[in-house]
């Protein structure tokens, strides 16, 4: 996708600047989904803002602690169906969703519009 650690040898440094944010968040957010989800008391001591890069200062760990036992198979399935309903970046909410809540959005955001789409883990 043309991401490059170094912005200034990207072809466009503006581009690769604002690619970078973008990608600061792409698994970030997810990841942080992930451990709420699977380990509430873990997840709830992250900050779903933060980026998680391989330069980021103090990154999301590889994985969190879960009381043994509290894990199901119908929890990963669950996780891997969500779209972060219940919290502020819910895709199945807001103008975006329609109205019938879908989670899909279009390839790209509309023009005149500064951001991306948020990513779902599914």
């Amino acid at each position: 996708y043309g991401y490059t650690p170094d912005v200034q040898s990207a072809p466009n440094p503006a581009a690769g600047e604002l690619l970078k944010n973008v990608l600061a968040f792409y698994s970030g957010r997810r990841m942080w989904r992930i451990f709420s989800l699977l380990s509430p008391a873990e997840g709830a001591k992250l900050d779903p803002n933060k980026g998680n890069l391989p330069k980021t200062p103090d990154p999301y760990p590889g994985s969190v602690p879960a009381p043994k036992g509290s894990v199901t198979a119908r929890m990963v399935m669950n996780v891997l169906r969500d779209h972060y309903e219940g919290t502020p970046y819910d895709l199945t909410a807001g103008m975006a969703a329609g109205p019938f809540g879908t989670p899909n959005r279009g390839a790209a955001a509309p023009p005149g519009t500064l951001g991306v789409w948020e990513r779902a883990i599914s």
